[in-house]
């Protein structure tokens, strides 16, 4: 196994100069397994800031931001106001507090400098904080107050590995989540905005996780605890195409059977385990959910949660996989991985309801909530701060007065039910623009490009808003709808300025097709159809189809005709049909040949 993972050591490497930042005393130590957003969030109510738009500046520099999505930039900020090495401190922070060891493992890089874009999909943030309440009444017990565990904070994790109940990301009584945008998670400590204690909540029956969650949530809470500083694996693909080997899955001398492989995934976790846990399959995008698997000897190219589903899969102990990790180190390497694990609501009173206060307050999220498009989760994340002023208001009485707003909408009274926006001063001025540049699109007799909204505002060169919304700029919204065209008009004027460019000589349709740089096949039957219909392709090429009755809403030769998507959305048939053209009026040609097999 000598080809297998090499461990080393990753560096951070960073140019900030300390002495430029003001020192930041009293940061809270690390707890065992504990998030950075914690340790933040602790820091305030340590400090006691009357508002975290100062925490943030006291401890990152800068504005507000989604506190879970820390990547190596925003971490470098806050270990250059903490005493010490700037590289130390940043290594530490990243190990300690981080995901960032296990994004390290699976990526196989030398090295994490400053530039690496550690976005929400690298290090697998998702956005939302889970919590144990278990957790929290033991940390409570043992430090004085609770802290967000790293290893809850994974989006294939579901379950507390310690106590095997399912880990909640909002509030049970109010539905409030836990981690609202661009802020720091505060309810574990504060409690929620309705007044619900989470440490003093019961979770009732029905809170039992599955076994294979709860193993999969133990796998990697050893797997992220277990890893020292700064380590790294090297060929770990060579190590799992061997496992892979071990458990069956060869496909010949040396492929691995990807669809025996995936097969046995989905009877382990369940196919709708692996829905909720991963994007691709949620879609259906099955056919290389695998493929990543042993492209590489150096790294993993598949997205985190993937690859650890994968790893427990076929390790099942977090101990295995290290061990296997470990026992494949070449001579003088990293030092040896630590193997050892690491260390009801209908009851709560609620505050008075000030009942005119809180009224209007309903109304209008309700009046929001409806002429939006709006869920009720969405009010949350879209207009967090007058949701947890009517919960501080009226608690879950107004959370169920909110929903049965919504839902009895319509009857509210008219003066009410319906908020009229005045029109922008210029929004005539920006409609008789928009027309001007719709003209001048479909009069030039350049190579075509498709008149749609968004080029006539980007075309236009006043500017009284970014998107003309029905409400402010009605003139202009109309002017971009009645200049917009459809896909198949589009086709047509770009077919007909390709016809011109050879009118007169002799040369195949598939010349013309190639040349408008279009779809083939959709591009051929608006092809076929223009030259039925004897259109002159002559510039503005617009009047020309305007004369032959196609208008700009034209659906195109064949409106029931279904193409096959390109790109990563063709999916192979195994069927070859004989090409029948459209007919002067539409439809398809007689004697079309049957489907036969490829």
């Amino acid at each position: 196994m000598s080809d297998h993972s090499c461990p080393k050591r990753y560096s951070v490497k960073t140019d900030i100069d300390s002495e430029s930042h003001p020192c930041l005393p009293f940061f809270p130590a690390a707890r065992p397994d504990e998030t950075l957003g914690s340790r933040c969030s602790r820091f305030h109510r340590e400090r006691g800031n009357e508002g975290t738009r100062k925490t943030f500046r006291d401890i990152f520099g800068s504005s507000p931001f989604q506190i879970s999505n820390l990547y190596i930039p925003r971490i470098e900020r806050l270990a250059a106001r903490l005493p010490g090495d700037v590289n130390e401190n940043v290594r530490r922070l990243t190990h300690q507090s981080t995901a960032i060891p296990l994004v390290a493992l699976f990526s196989g890089g030398a090295s994490f400098d400053t530039k690496a874009e550690f976005t929400r999909r690298s290090i697998g943030e998702t956005g939302v904080t889970q919590i144990c309440v278990d957790c929290m009444r033991e940390d409570i017990e043992d430090y004085g107050s609770p802290h967000l565990h790293r290893s809850h904070q994974f989006a294939v994790v579901g379950a507390c590995w310690r106590h095997g109940r399912k880990l909640i990301d909002r509030c049970p009584n109010c539905s409030c989540p836990i981690e609202l945008p661009r802020d720091l998670v505060l309810s574990p400590w504060a409690g929620c905005p309705c007044g619900l204690r989470f440490e003093q909540w019961e979770q009732q029956g029905g809170h039992k996780a599955p076994a294979k969650e709860i193993a999969l949530a133990k796998f990697i809470h050893v797997v992220l605890n277990g890893l020292p500083q700064n380590f790294i694996a090297l060929g770990l693909p060579s190590l799992l195409r061997d496992r892979a080997y071990a458990r069956g899955f060869r496909w010949g001398d040396d492929k691995i059977d990807r669809g025996g492989l995936l097969a046995a995934m989905e009877t382990h976790y369940t196919s709708k385990f692996l829905a909720a846990a991963d994007s691709a399959y949620r879609q259906g995008k099955t056919r290389g959910w695998l493929n990543f698997l042993g492209q590489s000897d150096v790294a993993l190219e598949g997205p985190l949660s993937r690859n650890l589903l994968l790893v427990n899969y076929l390790f099942e102990e977090g101990e295995a996989f290290l061990t296997a990790v470990n026992s494949s180190t070449v001579k003088g390497a990293a030092a040896s991985l630590f193997l050892g694990q690491a260390a009801q609501a209908e009851d709560i009173a609620m505050p008075d309801i000030q009942e005119d206060k809180l009224g209007g307050q309903i109304d209008r999220l309700a009046t929001m909530a409806v002429e939006k498009g709006l869920i009720f989760d969405q009010l949350w994340q879209k207009h967090s701060g007058a949701m947890k002023k009517i919960v501080s208001l009226g608690g879950k009485v107004a959370i169920e007065k909110l929903r049965s707003a919504i839902e009895a909408y319509p009857k509210l009274p008219k003066n009410r039910r319906v908020v009229v926006a005045m029109a922008h001063p210029k929004d005539q001025e920006w409609a008789e623009a928009i027309k001007a540049t719709a003209s001048r699109f479909y009069e030039d007799s350049g190579k075509p490009v498709r008149v749609t909204m968004a080029a006539l505002i980007k075309g236009t060169e006043i500017s009284p808003g970014h998107w003309p919304d029905a409400g402010s700029f009605p003139a202009a919204r109309a002017a971009c709808e009645a200049a917009a065209e459809s896909q198949c008009h589009f086709y047509a004027r770009r077919v007909m300025w390709s016809m011109s460019r050879y009118y007169g000589k002799n040369v195949a349709r598939t010349v013309i097709t190639e040349d408008s740089g279009l779809e083939h096949h959709r591009a051929n039957d608006i092809l076929h159809y223009l030259l039925e219909r004897n259109v002159v392709p002559v510039s503005p090429f617009v009047d020309q189809l305007k004369a032959k009755g196609i208008q700009r809403d034209w659906d195109g030769p064949c409106p029931e005709k279904v193409y096959r998507k390109v790109g990563r959305g063709y999916v192979r048939t195994g069927k070859r049909t004989a090409y029948s053209p459209p007919g002067v009026a539409g439809e398809v040609a007689s004697g079309s040949s049957p489907e036969r097999s490829a």
